[in-house]
């Protein structure tokens, strides 16, 4: 493939991912954002009764600028059009571009500067990139590595690494060690951590944990079930977070709540999607027969993107 034709892909691919954010930014503008529940004081977005009322929404109501940025390709840069996981953050200054095996740093013109490290098996490289977040103030791209999480400079250099704990979880008649996912920079050094419910019985869903590996403070997991399949599932993640200024917003795929993690480091509940007889049950959480494909086309939930993130903007 020509780099012509593979800039031309990479950018349907842009525009394909733009119009799926744009399109649930839409879903929380256009669906009972001002409802709250008067006993918690919670937003609640009502999802099952605005299904198919569709409303056009300016886009200059939600953005005060738009730029069209074509990013450089060449052998050393290439995005691969498959790898839908690619994550972009835009600074000021720079913009990165992580997939599940590179990372890749552009300025804010859309030349090409350098790798953010590089994918294999010695202590300095990755061998799969799990997440992607920055701080800005140290200018410090860190890289989800599964086991680790690796703090690399703007311009590639590496930094340092420290190990992402880990959380017991009872699997049927024998202890499991699990990672936490999701590891995203909040402040300072602090980094929060998703633990996936694979099993129902996950004491935890969040975790602040600091560069040292450490757990320094856990959010208490409500949605507890007892899960009949052996196999347990993978859909018990949670989507990308994001920032607002000072403020990480979270949510798991499954649940209904999006959650802030605030200046103080409190986690709460600020939206719950309404998703009414769509909402994927206690009873379905538990049998999970996600092998079964007739089981599984006959399940009528809507989920709220979990690998696609949730975009917010301040108001």
């Amino acid at each position: 493939m020509d780099t012509e034709q593979y800039s031309e892909n990479f950018i349907n691919l842009s525009l394909l991912k733009l119009q799926i954010r744009l399109s649930v930014c839409l879903l929380l503008f256009g669906c009972g954002q001002n409802a709250t529940d008067k006993t918690k004081s919670i937003a609640v977005i009502d999802v099952v009764n605005n299904l198919g009322k569709f409303q056009a929404i300016p886009l200059s109501e939600c953005v005060t600028e738009m730029e069209y940025i074509p990013l450089e390709t060449g052998d050393e840069c290439l995005i691969a059009e498959w790898d839908t996981y690619s994550r972009i953050i835009v600074t000021s200054s720079h913009i990165f571009v992580a997939g599940y095996r590179f990372c890749y740093a552009f300025g804010r013109d859309g030349h090409f500067i350098g790798k953010i490290g590089s994918f294999g098996q010695g202590p300095e490289e990755y061998r799969m990139i799990n997440g992607l977040s920055i701080d800005e103030n140290r200018q410090s791209v860190y890289i989800d590595a599964t086991y680790s999480l690796m703090e690399y400079s703007y311009d590639g250099v590496f930094r340092r690494s420290f190990a992402i704990p880990t959380t017991q979880i009872q699997w049927h008649d024998r202890l499991m060690s699990k990672y936490l996912n999701n590891v995203y920079f909040v402040r300072d050094s602090l980094f929060v951590g998703h633990a996936g419910n694979s099993m129902g019985n996950e004491k935890y869903n969040f975790q602040l944990i600091n560069d040292l590996g450490q757990v320094v403070k856990s959010f208490d997991n409500h949605a507890l079930f007892n899960r009949t399949n052996s196999s347990g599932s993978a859909n018990e993640t949670a989507m990308v977070p994001y920032r607002i200024s000072e403020n990480i917003y979270v949510k798991e795929r499954l649940n209904d709540t999006l959650y802030c993690i605030n200046a103080q480091n409190k986690l709460i509940p600020e939206f719950v999607f309404d998703l009414g007889k769509y909402t994927y049950t206690k009873k379905d959480r538990e049998e999970a027969k996600w092998t079964d494909p007739a089981y599984f086309s006959q399940i009528k939930v809507i989920f709220v993107p979990a690998w696609t993130p949730i975009v917010g903007a301040p108001d």
